[in-house]
């Protein structure tokens, strides 16, 4: 619908070319998240394995006492809250929520189903690649759920938010270098000696190709799984997150420049010369690009009455 070329967008634009589209604050950076977290397989595995546990735990009252009885502080969340709630508590009590299942793995009380699953579960969190991607959207969804908590108060500040969108994406960048993904494997190295698990990549093998020609030279059939998981993983969401931000918030960062003359701190910032040329700039932004006469304001009165504040 927000469609700039052939969406409801633009079709109101063709009626009011005055018209400006705001996206909608917490709905944006919602989809922020959504086309990082679906990027690839590993990406909506990670967060399939995170609904898993939930539903694990809080289908059954005996599960969440034995949880609760490791976890006192946070509880687990399912995604349909904010993904940030939902990885918040494996950041934090990994350990915790480690031995909850490994209770209930080795408790001979429990029906077998409810062992196994468990032990499924303790499969799949208890691995090197699973505490790295852990540890990397916790620091992607912690930037962004700064700002989106800012831009859902009552008194949504449009300088601010932009500011702060501004900031996001430089400390999103900011961590897309080889030094940053180093200090993620160091302190995902830790959690793993902490859950005695391998620090380690399982290597990955290449499929075959069937050779056509005698002199054709054969595939390496192995790969460098930390760098793969570095360049397909840890970058990659990182580029989508950046370009994702950084394209939905495009109009409302032209919405400050445009409209930026009401905010009464700024005005204090300008002389008169700078005053007058915004409130010029803003009077052709109020003006019906085909009828020059319907004008919104008058940018010389307006900038007149903006002097005596």
């Amino acid at each position: 619908m927000r469609g700039r070329h052939n969406g409801l967008q633009q079709k109101i634009l063709e009626i009011n070319s005055r018209a400006s589209f705001v996206p909608c604050a917490a709905h944006s950076l919602n989809l922020v998240v959504n086309d990082a977290a679906k990027i690839s397989f590993e990406t909506v595995n990670f967060f399939s394995v995170i609904q898993e546990l939930y539903n694990y735990f809080s289908i059954s009252v005996k599960r969440w006492d034995v949880l609760k009885k490791y976890v006192k502080n946070l509880t687990l969340k399912p995604l349909s809250a904010t993904r940030w709630e939902a990885l918040k508590p494996l950041k934090m009590y990994m350990s915790e929520i480690y031995q909850a299942l490994f209770d209930i793995t080795n408790d001979h009380t429990k029906d077998m189903d409810s062992r196994a699953q468990a032990n499924n579960i303790i499969s799949k969190i208890c691995s090197f690649k699973f505490l790295c991607s852990v540890s990397i959207w916790y620091d992607i969804l912690n930037l962004v759920n700064i700002v989106s908590k800012i831009m859902q108060k009552p008194t949504f500040d449009l300088p601010l938010v932009t500011e702060n969108l501004n900031l996001v994406l430089n400390n999103l960048k900011s961590l897309r270098t080889d030094e940053k993904f180093e200090e993620l494997m160091t302190s995902a190295m830790a959690k793993a000696r902490e859950l005695d698990i391998e620090p380690d990549f399982p290597e990955t093998r290449k499929r075959k190709k069937r050779k056509l020609f005698d002199y054709e030279a054969s595939d390496d059939t192995v790969n460098d799984a930390k760098h793969d998981f570095k360049i397909n993983f840890y970058f990659a969401i990182l580029d989508t997150t950046i370009s994702s931000i950084s394209e939905r918030f495009q109009q409302l960062q032209q919405h400050n420049e445009d409209f930026k003359i009401i905010h009464i701190n700024q005005l204090k910032q300008w002389d008169n010369e700078d005053l007058l040329k915004h409130c010029k700039d803003l009077h052709i932004k109020l003006t019906d690009g085909a009828n020059l006469n319907d004008e919104d304001i008058d940018g010389i009165v307006l900038n007149e009455k903006l002097k005596t504040i």
